[in-house]
């Protein structure tokens, strides 16, 4: 992990991790799910800390026992209407409207502290967001990213038009695109299969075959 706790913290931003998502397709809570022998929500977290002034985490009022020691929940349910990601986005944009937020969605097994250190030393906050661009797919990723007050205003803005979209708001805003270095930390695991592949993954690692 990148030591960063004797640099200063960047004004005005703070890491959301999205855990309230229903995890049908994996059949178990993906927050829950201990990759490196914790839950993976406290990795995030952990990843977050050196380079954030708070971590708080948006889920289900009904997960809200999950997640003891952040900062705060924002729940997604009080978005009445509003499913997926953006409920959790809007919370925060709602409870802090003038606070950058770094978000990291909760099926990102492969996630480590160089994308988070990528993205926060590429934000320009007179810019609307700053997102590592996919190589595979061609497109800024949404949930791995820093959202500016005035692109959250954006995303609202579409919400109230039925367009909750993430990714499809965040290629309208005018951002600051991150190369990306090692394209797996973009893998997201939603199946049972996806998770075995991401646990292979991270055990060659750990043995030194990649």
């Amino acid at each position: 992990m990148v030591d960063n706790h004797h640099k200063p913290l960047p004004r005005g931003l703070n890491g959301l991790i999205l855990c309230g998502g229903q995890s049908r397709r994996m059949q178990t809570d993906k927050s829950l799910l201990e990759y490196r022998r914790l839950p993976h929500w406290q990795y995030v977290q952990a990843l977050l800390e050196p380079f954030v002034s708070e971590t708080w985490v948006s889920c289900r009022k009904e997960q809200a026992s999950q997640f003891a020691g952040t900062a705060g929940l924002l729940f997604d349910d009080d978005n009445s209407g509003m499913a997926g990601p953006a409920a959790g986005m809007l919370a925060a944009h709602r409870r802090f409207p003038a606070t950058g937020w770094l978000v990291v969605a909760c099926d990102l097994p492969l996630v480590t502290a160089e994308s988070i250190q990528a993205l926060v030393k590429g934000r320009d906050p007179s810019l609307q967001a700053t997102a590592i661009l996919n190589p595979e797919k061609e497109w800024p990723e949404p949930l791995l990213a820093i959202w500016e007050p005035s692109g959250l205003q954006v995303l609202e803005e579409n919400a109230g038009e039925g367009r909750c979209c993430p990714r499809k708001t965040l290629q309208q805003l005018t951002s600051a695109l991150i190369s990306c270095s090692n394209p797996a930390e973009l893998f997201n695991a939603n199946t049972p299969g996806e998770r075995l592949l991401a646990e292979k993954e991270l055990a060659e690692k750990l043995s030194g075959k990649s």
